[in-house]
């Protein structure tokens, strides 16, 4: 039996990868928000946007505590921790399985009081919701 090979082309990856600056990185969000308002309505209550820079890259996001915030770029615009792609959901679903938030925490390399947070704010925000 013979096998057939493609010859499909393949695309060749970027050769360099680079940072945006904060205007572009605004401009990018702008329009893939209005891409998908329809898809991904924005709840009225959700908190101004809000934009670091960390080691020249630049984050953009909705805080909603200290540590949980909506970065609609990230994780599909689900509520996530600060500067990390670990979602507010997954650590509540851990605690409500029985975890302590310290052992939560300790398994994820976060703050006890991230997971603390997360869970206080499960009932304001629908971690299951993705804020685009």
């Amino acid at each position: 039996m013979t096998v057939g090979i493609s010859k499909k082309k393949i695309a060749q990856p970027a050769s360099r990868v680079r940072l945006l600056t904060a205007a572009e990185l605004e401009a990018e969000m702008a329009q893939t928000a209005a891409a998908e308002q329809a898809k991904y309505p924005a709840p009225a209550a959700l908190p101004p946007l809000v934009m670091d820079e960390i080691n020249g890259a630049v984050s953009a996001y909705h805080p909603l505590g200290r540590y949980v915030v909506i970065q609609p770029l990230v994780q599909g615009g689900l509520p996530t921790i600060k500067n990390t792609r670990i979602t507010a959901g997954v650590l509540v679903g851990w605690v409500e399985q029985g975890y302590s938030p310290a052992e939560v925490a300790r398994d994820f390399d976060i703050p006890t009081e991230a997971v603390e947070e997360a869970v206080a704010l499960a009932g304001t925000y629908d971690y299951d919701r993705r804020y685009r």
